[in-house]
């Protein structure tokens, strides 16, 4: 569309425990974090899907990392660019070391405003789409909820049929152990059933790290 109407839609889908295990098992073997992980499955889902080797990924940071703001109240959240290299045909292992970097480069430098970013990257702009990446990934692993005496709350995703990206990739920790991937989606861009097959590619792509980290892609 000419514009961005933000009208959305959401699929999910659920990893059973043991699977969700294995995740994070590959990952401490190979020295990455569950979000470098998840940067990793959502790429390669999104590559294999046609969307090329060169993958930008918007993800949101929240804290405070300089002490001047440690006595501000307000809600200190930021956008990272994560620009992922797909090209050469990496094996699994190669590919989650690139990422790595790439991420630990990115959040160092957290603290830069997105919009000083765009701003000096100047890209082509366009009403239809956000200016550095179409698609956001982030990895979520909610408090323990306490001070309910009997009452035993569960978390629970709110559907507001809004989008605020092409795509929007949330994996979240569910309290079985099992993990959640939720796929929220614009509806002028995607149909409910192309969301529920992302978010089915997503545990195809972790099970096939998990399964060969020397596997090329």
């Amino acid at each position: 569309p000419a514009g961005a109407p933000h009208a959305g839609g959401g699929a999910e889908h659920r990893i059973p425990a043991d699977r969700a295990a294995a995740i994070r098992e590959a990952a401490r073997t190979t020295g990455t974090t569950m979000f470098m992980m998840v940067h990793a499955a959502v790429a390669v889902a999104l590559s294999h899907s046609g969307a090329g080797e060169d993958i930008p990924l918007g993800s949101p940071t929240a804290g405070r990392p300089a002490p001047e703001l440690d006595d501000l109240v307000g809600f200190f959240v930021n956008m990272v660019v994560l620009r992922t290299d797909l090209s050469g045909d990496p094996t699994v292992r190669e590919l989650l070391a690139r990422i790595k970097d790439t991420d630990v480069a990115a959040y160092s430098h957290q603290e830069v405003p997105f919009d000083r970013v765009v701003e000096t990257l100047a890209p082509e702009r366009s009403a239809a789409r956000h200016p550095l990446f179409q698609v956001m990934v982030q990895y979520q692993s909610p408090p323990a909820i306490t001070g309910f005496d009997d009452l035993t709350p569960t978390p629970s995703f709110v559907a507001n049929d809004t989008a605020m990206f092409d795509l929007t990739f949330d994996v979240i920790e569910e309290s079985d152990g099992g993990l959640c991937v939720r796929v929220e989606y614009a509806r002028d861009l995607f149909e409910e059933s192309s969301a529920e097959a992302f978010a089915a590619r997503i545990e195809r792509a972790f099970a096939a790290v998990c399964a060969d980290p020397d596997a090329r892609l």
